[in-house]
C-alpha cells in the first residue's frame, strides 16, 4: 500500500533529527501526530503545511524525496474504480484504522455506484461535516460526494466551511484534490447560479469570487477557463454588454475548439455555453439583492 504524506513526513522528520517536543512546540500534540502517522486521524492542511515549514520541507521537495506520498490514501477515482468487494470490505469495517467517517463514505460510494443512494446517507455525512470549522481532505472527499444531491441552503452551509480553509491549500493541489474542489465548485454554480430559485447578488457574487480566489496551477485548464467566464461574468452586475459578449463568445468558440466547452468530474458536468445564456436571457436576476434568506459572507476583494 503507498505511504500515506504522514508516514513520509515522519521519515523526514527522524533524517533530520526534529523532535517530537519540536513537533508539539508547534501547537500539535504528540498523541495527535501519532494518531495522524498511523492513519488513525486526519489533519488539517494548514497543520501539515505548519509541520512541514519546520522541517523546511516543501510539497516539491517532498515530490522528489519520494513518488509513493499521497495526502490520502481514499480518493474520489478509487472510490469510484476500487473493486466493489474491497469497498464493501472496508464499509464493513475490516480495516481496524478506518474510522467511522471513512466507513460511511465507503457505504456511500458503494450505494452511488449502484444508484441506490438514500437521503439518510447523504444527510448523514452532512451532519458530520456541518459541525466543523474547517475540512480535512477526507472531509472534502465527503463533501464532493454529496455536493450534487444536497439541497441548495445545505450546500452554502458547507461551501462557506470550504472557502473559510481555502488559503490552506495555496500553492499546492494535486490531481485528486483538484478533482475535489472543481466538483464542489461546478456544484455551486449548479445550485446557486443555474438554479433559479436560488438566485441573487450574494450567492453570485460569492460564488464567482470564490472561484476567483481558487488557487490553480497551469496543468489545470477546466479551473483556469472557469475562472475566466467568472471574471466575464462579474462584468455583468449592470447588464450584458456588447463587449463582455464578444469575449465570451470568442472564449466559448476556443474552448469548444479543444473538447472544453463541457467541463466534466466523476461526479458532475457543467455545460459552459448553457451556464452563459442563463446569463443572457436573464442576468438581472442573478443580481437581485433584496429579501436574502440566508446571506453568504464577502471576500476581502470584494468593495465595502
Amino acid at each position: 500500500m503507498l505511504k500515506t504524506i504522514g508516514q513520509v513526513i515522519n521519515d523526514v522528520r527522524r533524517e533530520k533529527h526534529i523532535s517530537l517536543a519540536q513537533i508539539a512546540d508547534l501547537g500539535i500534540s504528540k498523541s495527535r501526530y501519532y494518531r495522524f502517522i498511523d492513519g488513525e486521524i486526519d489533519m488539517p492542511m494548514f497543520d501539515i503545511m505548519t509541520i512541514m515549514d519546520a522541517l523546511t520541507l516543501s510539497f516539491a521537495e517532498l515530490g522528489q524525496l519520494t513518488n509513493k506520498a499521497c495526502l490520502q490514501d481514499i480518493t474520489l477515482h478509487w472510490l469510484l474504480t476500487v473493486d466493489r468487494s474491497e469497498l464493501e470490505a472496508r464499509a464493513n469495517g475490516v480495516d481496524e484504522q478506518d474510522t467511522d467517517f471513512r466507513r460511511q463514505i465507503f457505504a456511500y460510494s458503494l450505494a452511488l455506484r449502484a444508484d441506490e443512494v438514500t437521503p439518510e446517507q447523504s444527510e448523514g455525512i452532512f451532519q458530520r461535516l456541518v459541525t466543523l470549522e474547517a475540512f480535512t481532505i477526507i472531509d472534502l472527499v465527503g463533501f464532493a460526494l454529496i455536493a450534487p444531491v444536497i439541497s441548495a441552503d445545505k450546500f452554502k452551509l458547507l461551501y462557506v466551511r470550504y472557502t473559510a480553509g481555502m488559503a490552506n491549500n495555496q500553492n499546492f493541489l494535486n490531481s485528486d484534490l483538484y478533482d475535489l474542489i472543481l466538483t464542489i465548485h461546478m456544484a455551486a454554480i449548479d445550485k446557486l447560479l443555474l438554479q433559479p430559485e436560488n438566485r441573487s447578488y450574494n450567492s453570485t457574487m460569492f460564488v464567482i469570487e470564490t472561484i476567483l480566489n481558487q488557487y490553480s496551477e497551469p496543468q489545470y485548464m477546466e479551473l483556469r477557463l472557469l475562472q475566466q467566464v467568472m471574471q466575464l461574468l462579474k462584468t455583468t452586475t449592470d447588464g450584458v454588454t456588447f463587449t463582455t459578449n464578444n469575449r465570451m463568445t470568442t472564449l466559448l468558440l476556443s474552448a469548444k475548439t479543444q473538447h472544453a466547452s463541457v467541463i466534466k468530474t466523476r461526479l458532475m458536468s457543467l455545460d459552459l455555453s448553457a451556464l452563459w445564456t442563463e446569463f443572457q436571457v436573464g442576468a438581472s436576476n442573478f443580481w437581485v439583492k433584496p429579501n436574502e434568506h440566508m446571506r453568504l459572507p464577502s471576500f476581502s476583494t470584494l468593495p465595502p
